[in-house]
């Protein structure tokens, strides 16, 4: 997706975010800056390679879903382009992610293949966990906006993570 796109959130946590940003416009039109995020991981408990960590230590064999497809992008990353956006005076609505995208699989996969971790993974549909907000199978942004209008090459995402994991 580009920013361009109309937005078309499936469930509260998405249209509460969208909310924010139409607030965000309404209230200050001429100086704004929203970055929008995807599959947000670093340090701490509240991301998807910590919840992966603590199912691979529970189980031999993991269900992850392989029709959930976005960017996972490190708060690295975030960071990096954030203050570089604040810094040149960038104003507007971007996509901040990592370049490229992948399913929860082939994330899944590929952590535990960094970490030298030998676990089973099955690929399943996402329906099968009865989560209790609908998830959109592929919700990938481009961050080609953002890139060009700071100069910045913005890392792949499995090369970002193999750095983070490497270095941690």
């Amino acid at each position: 997706y580009i920013e361009e796109d109309t937005p078309d959130p499936l469930n509260e946590y998405g249209k509460s975010k969208l909310t924010g940003e139409k607030w965000l416009l309404e209230e200050n039109p001429e100086k704004y800056l929203i970055f929008r995020t995807s599959w947000v991981y670093g340090e701490g408990k509240q991301n998807f390679i910590h919840k992966l960590m603590q199912w691979a230590k529970d189980s031999d064999y993991l269900k992850i879903a392989y029709d959930e497809i976005s960017v996972p992008t490190s708060t690295r990353t975030i960071v990096e382009v954030s203050l570089k956006a604040v810094d040149q005076g960038l104003n507007g609505l971007y996509h901040l992610t990592n370049t490229g995208y992948a399913s929860r699989y082939e994330w899944a996969k590929k952590i535990l293949q960094i970490k030298g971790i030998k676990k089973f993974i099955h690929p399943v549909s996402k329906n099968i966990f009865n989560l209790p907000a609908k998830r959109p199978e592929f919700s990938a942004m481009s961050n080609e906006r953002v890139s060009k209008l700071l100069s910045v090459d913005i890392k792949n995402w499995d090369e970002e993570l193999i750095y983070l994991i490497k270095k941690g």
